[in-house]
């Protein structure tokens, strides 16, 4: 997670782990960088573009040691104006992945990424699938009202207002 200023704040066991196994990217100052100038330069672009109120919500952005296959990809979303209860306000999530790699289900995805339960992620990935509330319902063995609470709680998690700006956010996480 990175900050108004672009300085990482917090991030994973997962992510810690990955700046030690993959010295591509590393923290300086505070800030995400790579061990290139030019890979440096585009991570910095993106985040400012992902910080600036009229920017853009998703940025890409692959990371190379020898092209044509990235190293890494880099995905950072801007998050929604919120209260936090850490000792600093995270602005920009970032996700980090290698394309080589065996890939992870969006379920697991989206359960690392903001901590849902399994049921909230099935409801999630129903919903993004484009799948409507009361087929949800019925499909979980779960009442309107259930579903509701679930969706209160996958909302508050993710920092989203409305089942649009969910779909949106989870579609281009894992899409």
């Amino acid at each position: 997670l990175l900050d108004e200023l672009g300085r990482i704040g917090a991030m994973t066991a997962a992510a810690e782990r990955l700046f030690i196994q993959k010295p591509t990217l590393r923290a300086v100052d505070d800030r995400l960088c790579s061990r290139t100038t030019e890979d440096s330069r585009r991570i910095d672009l993106a985040i400012r573009s992902v910080l600036d109120p009229e920017g853009a919500a998703h940025v890409r952005v692959p990371v190379y040691r020898t092209p044509p296959m990235p190293e890494l990809v880099l995905d950072l979303y801007k998050l929604p104006p919120r209260d936090w209860a850490l000792a600093f306000v995270p602005r920009v999530l970032v996700s980090i992945r290698d394309p080589r790699a065996k890939t992870r289900t969006g379920g697991t995805v989206l359960a690392d990424a903001f901590g849902l339960t399994p049921a909230e992620t099935q409801v999630t990935l129903h919903l993004c699938e484009g799948h409507p509330r009361e087929r949800i319902a019925q499909a979980r063995g779960v009442s309107q009202e259930t579903l509701k609470v679930q969706l209160k709680r996958i909302y508050h998690k993710t920092g989203c207002a409305r089942e649009a700006e969910l779909v949106v956010l989870i579609n281009a996480l894992i899409g």
